[in-house]
């Protein structure tokens, strides 16, 4: 094929026919800006007409894009048509799309759910969907849209010390022990000092603590140390 000339600006740039061919293709391939509802369903009926009378896709597609220029239906959506009104069918509007029910978040899975937070409010959302057969997803819809649930702590838990912080602890409470049996004016030089409660026990993790209650609704919990006076009342 001989080159043509293709005009941009003040240059002239060769350009080989078979990339114009592809260029012209291209551009009758790209899809449209999108078109309204009504005229979406506007072309199909006009495109219908066409169909009825004997037009190719190609020619119907020509023909409307002098009309409704960049809005008009791309070539392969005006193939689809084409061929659905070939079939018989009438009704140029879109075929209405299944709607797949709900069945997580029915009014019996409502209740199961609302059933076992009954029995343990500090249940969690693992717990609840291995025990229900919920997806963890389907359980967290149930509880925050169709219960209203936010999951709250009812009350203070003080930090708590990792295994080495307490061995740490215990070693220095060890060193003045027998500091203070070998030397008895030990306490007497010691200007400033500082305590730390250790627990003899496991003490309840603030996030096992938190229980599913209704928005708005808290419980009571007891006065943090530094809410509490001289005095001892909160």
């Amino acid at each position: 094929m001989e080159p043509l000339l293709l005009i941009l600006g003040m240059n002239f740039v060769s350009v080989p026919s078979f990339l114009l061919v592809v260029l012209f293709v291209g551009a009758s391939l790209k899809c449209p800006e999108m078109a309204s509802k009504d005229e979406k369903v506007e072309q199909r009926t006009i495109l219908k007409f066409l169909t009825k009378s004997g037009c190719t896709p190609k020619e119907a597609w020509t023909r409307m894009v002098p009309v409704f220029d960049d809005k008009t239906m791309c070539l392969k959506t005006v193939r689809i048509w084409h061929k659905r009104f070939q079939q018989g069918e009438d009704d140029p509007k879109d075929r209405p799309h299944p709607v797949r029910p709900r069945t997580a978040r029915s009014a019996t899975n409502i209740q199961r759910v609302q059933a076992a937070l009954h029995t343990d409010r500090r249940t969690t959302l693992d717990d609840l969907s291995e025990n229900l057969a919920l997806s963890r997803s389907s359980v967290h819809t149930i509880l925050k849209k169709d219960l209203h649930l936010s999951k709250l702590a009812p009350k203070f838990v003080p930090r708590l010390l990792t295994q080495e912080q307490k061995d740490f602890r215990k070693k220095l409470c060890e060193d003045n022990l027998k500091t203070m049996q070998e030397d008895p004016d030990f306490l007497a030089r010691i200007v400033t000092g500082d305590e730390s409660w250790i627990s003899v026990f496991e003490v309840e993790l603030k996030v096992k603590s938190k229980e599913w209650l209704p928005k708005g609704q808290y419980t009571q919990r007891p006065p943090k140390p530094s809410e509490i006076d001289q005095k001892g009342k909160p």
